[in-house]
C-alpha cells in the first residue's frame, strides 16, 4: 500500500521551495525550485503542479516515469518507500525493463540486509514500514513475473506474520501524520493481507502461518475501517485473501466509492479521508486528485467491478486527461507543499488501474 507520497519511509521528507504553482482549484501550490522540464540524464524533473498535460495520454510513459523515479529513489535514499519503489514492484510486475529486474534486486537485497543478515535498523531504514512495503510488493511481483516465491520473500512473508502483535497489527509501523500510509495501522494490515492472498496456499498453511493469518483477520475484524481510503485498500486485499471482508460490506463499500466520484469523473483526495489535514491545519482540496482518482479505480477494478461500466469509465478519461508530459500523474501533498511524492504514487496506481485501457 502507505507504504510513503509524503510518506516516506526513509525519514527524508522535509524541504519546501521557492518555486509556485496553483492547484486545480486554483490553491496556490509551493514546489520544488526549478521548472519541470529540467530533468537532466541521471535525475528526474521535481514533481510540479504547473508540469504541462500530455497532449497525448501513454501507458508506456507512465511506466517509464515510474520506472525512472524508483531506480534513483533506489540509488538516493538506499531504502524501500511506500510511496515510490515499494508501489513500483506491484505495478510493474512482470515487466522485463532491465529497470525493473534491477528494483526487483534491490529490494530482494533490502529484505536480505535486514532480515536475513539481521542489520541493525537506522532511522526508518529497516523499520517495519519498509520491510513489510517490500515483503508485500515483492510477493506479488515474485507471482507475477516467475510464479513463485524467492526465498527471500518466503522469509520476508515468516518476519512479518511474526512481527504482528497479538492484537494482529504493527505495532510499530510509523503513524507520523503522513497520510495515507503513515497516519494509522490499516495500511501495514491491508498490504500485508494482499500479499498473503497473492502468496502460494502451501505458504498459508504452515501452522506458524496460520496463526498470523488467524490474528491479521482478527484484527480486521475489531478494526472496521472508517474512511474511504482504509475501505478501497480492504477491498483490495479482500479480492484476494478469503475472510478480510464479507459479502455485504463489500457492496457497501464498492457504493460509497462511487458515490463520491466528482461531475468532472475524478475523485478528491479529501473524500478517501475526511479526517486527514494539512500540516498547517486545513482541509484538503475538493478538487479531483489523480492519486485519489488512480486508487480508486484500482480499488474497484481489483473488487470485480468491470470497466465497461460508465463510472469506472469516466474515472479512466479523467485519468487520461490528467496525465504530464513527463509521464506522471501529479498529486499534491496532503501534508505540506514541497516534494509532492504522493505523485509516484498516484502514478503507480494509475498504470495499474489503467493497464488494458485503449
Amino acid at each position: 500500500m502507505k507504504l510513503p507520497f509524503v510518506f516516506v519511509v526513509a525519514s527524508v521528507l522535509a524541504g519546501c521551495a521557492a518555486g509556485q504553482a496553483r492547484a486545480q482549484d486554483g490553491t496556490e501550490v509551493k514546489d520544488e525550485p526549478g521548472t519541470a522540464q529540467q530533468a537532466s540524464s541521471d535525475r528526474l524533473a521535481p514533481n510540479r503542479a504547473d508540469e504541462p498535460r500530455a497532449k497525448l495520454w501513454s501507458l508506456e510513459r507512465g511506466e517509464d516515469f515510474a520506472l525512472q523515479a524508483s531506480i534513483q529513489w533506489s540509488e538516493q535514499r538506499k531504502c524501500i518507500t511506500c510511496h515510490t519503489n515499494g508501489l513500483a514492484l506491484a505495478a510493474l510486475a512482470g515487466s522485463k525493463d532491465r529497470r525493473y529486474q534491477e528494483l526487483r534486486s534491490f529490494a530482494q537485497g533490502y529484505l536480505k540486509r535486514f532480515i536475513i543478515d539481521g542489520e541493525k535498523s537506522t532511522g526508518r531504514r529497516g523499520a517495519v514500514e519498509g520491510l513489510v512495503m517490500t515483503t508485500a510488493m515483492l510477493t506479488i511481483s515474485d507471482m507475477e513475473t516467475t510464479g513463485k516465491l524467492t526465498p527471500g520473500t518466503r522469509a520476508g512473508l515468516r518476519w512479518c506474520l511474526d512481527a504482528l502483535s497479538t492484537s494482529g497489527a504493527f505495532e510499530g509501523w510509523l503513524q507520523c501524520g503522513w497520510a495515507p500510509f503513515e497516519v494509522d495501522q490499516h495500511f501495514g494490515v491491508a498490504v500485508l493481507g494482499l500479499a498473503l492472498g497473492y502468496a502460494p496456499v502451501s505458504d498459508r498453511q504452515t501452522e506458524s502461518a496460520r496463526r498470523g493469518i488467524k490474528r491479521l483477520l482478527g484484527w480486521m475484524r475489531k478494526n472496521q475501517p472508517v474512511n474511504l481510503h482504509q475501505k478501497g485498500m480492504r477491498l483490495w486485499a479482500g479480492s484476494r485473501l478469503d475472510g478480510v471482508l464479507t459479502a455485504k460490506a463489500r457492496r457497501l463499500w464498492i457504493a460509497e466509492l462511487l458515490a463520491v466520484q466528482r461531475e468532472d469523473g475524478g475523485v478528491a483526495l479529501r473524500d478517501l479521508g475526511e479526517d486527514w489535514r494539512r500540516a498547517d491545519g486545513s482541509e484538503l482540496s475538493e478538487s479531483s486528485d489523480a492519486y485519489a482518482t488512480a486508487f480508486t479505480l484500482n480499488a474497484l477494478r481489483e473488487a470485480g467491478l468491470p470497466t465497461s461500466r460508465p463510472e469506472l469509465k469516466k474515472m479512466a478519461a479523467w485519468l487520461k486527461r490528467a496525465q504530464r508530459e513527463s509521464g506522471r500523474w501529479f498529486s499534491r501533498s496532503p501534508h505540506h507543499d514541497g516534494k509532492h511524492y504522493i505523485s509516484h504514487a498516484a502514478t503507480c496506481f494509475a498504470v495499474m488501474a489503467l493497464r488494458g485501457e485503449g
